[in-house]
């Protein structure tokens, strides 16, 4: 699963973390091979249930009612990774 925007392995090292990934995937909504998933949660794959609640917590700060819109909040995170220099 390693890709082009990740210098972390993120393939399950196990059988069973493969199962706990898959099934990780399945709760989300999300395809089993993690296709068009946030490659920032995807590095989460050898700890499921990390990946979970790091989406939870993304979800929140994204997606619940407040003074900004999605996209303001998209922006500002844009702007700060960029200020950081993250590729991301």
């Amino acid at each position: 699963m390693t890709d082009r925007f990740s210098w972390i392995d993120a393939s399950p090292t196990t059988p069973e973390d493969q199962d706990k990934l898959a099934a990780a995937y399945g709760r989300l909504g999300v395809p089993a091979d993690g296709k068009g998933f946030d490659h920032v949660l995807k590095v989460h794959g050898p700890m499921p249930a990390t990946m979970e609640e790091h989406l939870s917590f993304y979800q929140g700060i994204l997606r619940r009612p407040g003074p900004l819109s999605r996209v303001e909040c998209e922006v500002i995170g844009v702007v700060v990774s960029g200020r950081n220099g993250c590729l991301y």
